[in-house]
């Protein structure tokens, strides 16, 4: 206890002179208006030369000292926090930035900056401050200050302030061996996003023992101390592990009282034998192994998804108390990690009205759009801005999807052609995609391939059949459509089972398998020639851009083919140099380097076979081309050609234009 021999007044401090601990110099006492009287005795030790706010009130009191350097850092000279507001215009305590340059200072001094005074002289700042704490604590002079990294307030806008509690019971999270084995778990688990893992080896490396017990509250009592209840997160780490268990409790089969440690040593740890924890327990020998079993079969947890604020209490927890309870093979497999959703680029607040519940979103357009705004808003640790205008946009891609399906039954006995099966090798491609996004949790990168990017293959299957006098679909872009459907289901679920039932099918898309392959003969080469004709729409749609601007008229558009020549492919796939070519021909390598380097990556796979093929391709490509850019578009010789005085050599898979 600490006796009180008198109180007085702050302002009464003023003007006058103490000690500093360790040196014994003498300083004044001198008033500033940045310091947080709530914070401590609201006493504070002033650097003016280091830290920015203790310069700016010296300089409100006219600087009645001249500030002392006592770190030397390189960009700055003797005084960094009077340069830093002198640089950045900073000339009032009261200024927000002040808290910016304190930080940046602060920060570059303790990461680069050396001490210049006393026989600390020459050590780095950090180390310094180690060497200054303990001569503080060994002297009697300083002691451990715990402190929160910001205020803490209650709903009902009252300051919440720490109790400390005597006699407090505590879990051993410092424990170098229980840290080691939680090391294990983390670097063998997976984490969502892949960059989650090292914030956990980050908080595994700073969190210490946590209190885990309360005087107050409703609660379990501590077993071995019943003046104590447990602390709520400290025994909501395994929750998980009592699931397998609540519903025979829940059933009455079994009794809370029966839950003894010897049920628990042989339930979740396979611990002891069946026979006697029956007898010590009550609860039947079959009924235990069958817990037992029911346990075996849940664990280990194989994902555990929570937010990122819980990394470095709740989540950091969970692996904490796994690995110190459970064997190794009953550790957990995977964490995933979201970030904070906020409303309308505001973060939400039930007191200010940011919030919007469930009912209301439905209400206004329906669960599939909420959900696919959702979905789209973030991935990984982003943080999720939920807006109405992307629940609405997503409403009408809906409707879209639906107006598609309507009109695909209505017109799908056009007749087969090559898209049919391009459609179906891009719709393999997808689904490869999307299984392999949400098998790593990438959800907004699933619907991305589900959903965005296939609506624009099956707009470009439809465009391609109408270029060559088809319809737009065939009976193959109805069984695509159907594959799509079911592949869209867990993304939108009504809308696919609205959608399933159009096209015919009577029993629900929630209970088809997820949909598979097409059996597509050389899927990549099929991939690879619309690849090509695509790069050339573009390519030709550049070009008559550019010319456009000119503000020239085009009357046709030529384009001329390379004659291909073995060295040409071989440099191209990277089997032979420059020295392959023919001396004249030498400044095509990079060229040829730069040309296969755009190619598709179906394209390059097939890359011999399309070069081969390439005439063929071309003259098939030339009447789309012409009926999508409105002028006439023809293939013009192979090989080299002039136009004017300049020459012009097209090399393989990358044509040349000429506008005439």
């Amino acid at each position: 206890s600490v006796a009180v021999s008198a109180t007085i007044r702050g302002d009464q401090l003023i003007g006058e002179s103490v000690k500093v601990p360790l040196t014994a110099s003498v300083v004044p006492v001198l008033p500033a208006t940045f310091i947080d009287p709530e914070f401590g005795t609201a006493v504070v030790f002033s650097v003016p030369a280091h830290a920015p706010f203790d310069y700016l009130a010296l300089k409100d009191l006219g600087m009645p000292r001249q500030p002392i350097s006592v770190i030397k850092v390189e960009g700055y000279g003797d005084y960094p926090a009077i340069e830093e507001c002198e640089k950045e215009g900073i000339r009032s305590q009261s200024d927000p930035r002040a808290e910016d340059a304190t930080k940046k200072i602060y920060s570059i001094e303790l990461r680069k900056g050396v001490m210049v005074v006393g026989d600390l002289a020459g050590m780095k700042v950090s180390d310094a401050r180690r060497v200054v704490s303990e001569r503080l604590k060994s002297a009697s002079l300083g002691f451990a200050f715990y402190e929160l990294p910001e205020k803490v307030v209650c709903r009902c806008g009252t300051t919440c302030d720490v109790k400390i509690l005597q006699d407090q019971w505590f879990l051993k999270y410092s424990d170098p061996e229980l840290k080691a084995r939680a090391r294990k778990a983390i670097e063998n688990m997976k984490f969502y996003p892949p960059a989650a893992r090292q914030a956990f080896l980050d908080v595994l490396d700073w969190v210490g023992d946590k209190p885990c017990a309360r005087r107050s509250g409703l609660g379990t009592p501590l077993p071995w101390d019943s003046d104590w209840l447990v602390e709520t997160l400290s025994d909501s780490t395994i929750y998980m592990a009592y699931y397998t268990i609540s519903k025979y409790v829940n059933a009455g089969l079994v009794k809370p009282e029966s839950m003894t440690t010897e049920f628990f040593d042989y339930v979740l740890l396979g611990e002891g034998n069946a026979s006697k924890v029956s007898s010590i327990t009550g609860v039947p020998v079959s009924l235990l192994d069958q817990i037992r079993h029911e346990f075996d079969y849940w664990y280990p947890v194989d994902i555990r998804a929570s937010g990122k604020d819980l990394v470095s209490n709740h989540l950091i927890f969970f692996i904490l108390q796994h690995v110190a309870i459970f064997p190794e093979d009953k550790w957990p497999r995977a964490i995933a990690v979201n970030g904070f959703a906020s409303i309308e680029g505001n973060k939400m607040s039930k007191s200010k009205g940011l919030f919007v519940t469930l009912e209301k979103a439905i209400e206004r357009r329906g669960s599939d759009a909420l959900r696919l705004a959702l979905i789209n808003s973030a991935e990984g640790m982003d943080d999720p801005d939920f807006k109405w205008a992307d629940v609405d946009a997503m409403a009408e891609k809906v409707e879209s999807f639906l107006s598609l399906v309507k009109q695909v039954m209505s017109d799908h006995d056009g007749m087969p052609d090559d898209m049919d099966l391009w459609i179906k090798a891009k719709f393999n491609k997808t689904l490869e995609q999307v299984a392999s996004a949400m098998e790593e949790y990438r959800t907004r990168t699933a619907l991305n391939y589900a959903l965005f990017e296939f609506w624009l293959d099956f707009r470009w299957y439809a465009r391609r059949r109408v270029s060559k006098g088809l319809s737009s679909y065939s009976e193959a872009a109805l069984e695509v459509l159907k594959n799509w459907t079911r592949l869209l289901e867990p993304f939108m679920p009504y809308a696919s089972e609205e959608a399933w039932e159009t096209m015919g099918e009577r029993e629900h898309i929630s209970t088809q398998p997820w949909p598979q392959s097409f059996a597509v003969p050389d899927e990549p080469m099929v991939l690879g020639k619309e690849e090509y004709v695509q790069r050339l729409f573009e390519s030709a749609k550049e070009v008559m851009s550019l010319w456009a601007k000119r503000g020239s008229k085009a009357r046709s558009l030529v384009i001329h083919q390379s004659e291909t020549t073995r060295p040409m492919l071989d440099i191209m796939t990277g089997r032979l140099g420059a020295e392959a070519l023919p001396k004249e021909q030498r400044s095509l390598y990079k060229k040829l380097i730069n040309a296969a380097s755009q190619l598709g990556p179906n394209e390059k796979t097939v890359m011999e076979k399309l070069a081969a093929q390439e005439d063929v391709l071309m003259n098939e490509a030339a009447a789309f081309l012409s009926s999508e850019l409105g002028i006439p578009v023809v293939v013009g010789r192979k090989g080299k050609f002039r136009v004017g005085d300049k020459e012009y050599v097209p090399i393989p898979l990358r044509p040349l234009f000429e506008v005439v």
